[in-house]
């Protein structure tokens, strides 16, 4: 392994780390200047269906649809992303927390699963490929319905925003428009010429992180000031990230060894079920929340996070299957 590999394995989560340093540093104000006009330009909801366009085209339906068999694994990872987090989030709420942080833990908790990510983890750790495809592909379609009750009803619940905020309508049509549509555009394209995209993957995915860290920035832009001004929050948001995917994937396990799934089936649940997608996290940030810097902070640093400890979690769960 070159010195390089690690640079490559983390060049993600390096690229947050340095978008938003770019844009808190904001020198000749540019960056901030440039995210704040991409904002008022309508750039974030054009960013986001292109991301969900691109992760359509990377995903194959035929190998989604491999992997429906497996039912009480997909029920699980609905269950760990709609069920499980939602009512974990609540019980974090009663702890001594910032009101923007708790926003944001609710932003994180509300979120359907990753559509990459977990999908290569679950591959990476001997798990089945094609059920974590069916269950991220049918998270983010269940999202349009699901994002606008379950969000309003842990803000109204644990009393950080009145409950009539929200337009529940408005807020499904605009995830349908922004995730569904583009992504399910994408897999239909996709199946017209299925070789030429699988050998696409590599950059599409490079192209799709490239325009998330660019939603970020923008985010970052329109929440500077909050941000600069609640700095202490980092470690706060980094120990609350941690804790709280730690209980998530505590109840996967607990949930799968209750259903007696073993190795080879339950990887999709653990890290499907766990894991949040973090464009549409920000998306609702900055329409929502715009001023809630705290919020923000939250989406970001539990991505980080979850990638990091599911990275770990990977190593652990391929080693013991090498062990039997």
């Amino acid at each position: 392994m070159g010195p390089s590999a690690p640079l490559r394995r983390h060049a993600f989560a390096l690229g947050l780390a340095a978008v938003t340093a770019l844009v808190l540093w904001n020198p000749g104000g540019l960056p901030q200047a440039l995210g704040l006009w991409l904002k008022a330009h309508r750039a974030p909801d054009a960013v986001i269906a292109a991301i969900f366009l691109l992760s359509g085209l990377r995903l194959s339906v035929r190998s989604a649809l491999a992997g429906a068999a497996d039912l009480p694994v997909v029920a699980l990872g609905f269950a760990g992303i709609f069920v499980v987090s939602p009512l974990l989030a609540l019980g974090f709420s009663a702890l001594p927390l910032a009101p923007g942080l708790v926003v944001g833990l609710f932003l994180v908790a509300s979120m359907p699963t990753t559509l990459t990510t977990g999908v290569v983890m679950t591959a990476a750790a001997g798990g089945n490929e094609a059920t974590a495809l069916v269950i991220t592909l049918g998270a983010n379609a269940l999202a349009v319905a699901a994002v606008p009750v379950v969000l309003p009803w842990l803000l109204g619940t644990a009393q950080a925003v009145p409950p009539d905020l929200f337009d529940r309508g408005a807020m499904a049509a605009r995830i349908a428009g922004l995730v569904l549509a583009p992504l399910a555009l994408g897999m239909a394209i996709r199946s017209r010429a299925p070789g030429g995209f699988r050998r696409a993957g590599p950059g599409l995915r490079r192209v799709s992180l490239g325009l998330v860290l660019t939603i970020v920035g923008i985010a970052v832009a329109g929440s500077r000031s909050t941000l600069l001004g609640h700095a202490g929050d980092l470690a706060v948001a980094v120990g609350l990230s941690a804790a709280f995917h730690a209980a998530v994937l505590a109840c996967l396990f607990g949930l799968v060894f209750l259903g007696r799934i073993g190795p080879g089936r339950r990887e999709a649940a653990i890290f499907m079920g766990g894991q949040k997608t973090l464009p549409l996290a920000v998306l609702l940030q900055t329409s929502l929340f715009p001023g809630v810097g705290q919020a923000l902070v939250v989406c970001v640093v539990h991505h980080l996070v979850h990638l990091l400890m599911d990275g770990y979690l990977v190593g652990r769960l391929s080693g013991r299957g090498r062990a039997a």
